[in-house]
């Protein structure tokens, strides 16, 4: 069972990775990810002490092997595009991705 804490740093993680991605590391608020993971800041500043080791644990918790590594040549076709598989939105220009399959 998934306890409340795992899941509000779970939000937050992800918020983190969000806002990355769409602002980049210097544009990227304390304020901004309490706001899209809809969290206070105490509760941010109480498990991280800092933007840094905040970014780190996120890059960490989620790294892997990116979904697009594992697809299979010629599979990709419905798979690549501009936008994200998962919601749909539009990707950011330095994370769009070409398909060759």
């Amino acid at each position: 069972m998934v306890t409340r804490g795992e899941q509000r740093e779970d939000a937050i993680l992800l918020a983190v990775l969000e806002l990355l991605a769409e602002v980049g590391y210097d544009q990227m608020t304390m304020d901004g990810v309490a706001a899209r993971a809809h969290a206070s800041k105490a509760t941010i500043y109480r498990r991280w002490p800092g933007k840094a080791e905040l970014v780190v644990t996120a890059v960490k918790r989620h790294s892997g092997s990116p979904w697009w590594t594992r697809l299979t040549p010629g599979a990709c076709a419905a798979t690549c595009s501009e936008s994200c598989p998962r919601c749909g939105r539009p990707w950011p220009g330095r994370m769009r991705r070409s398909c060759s399959g």
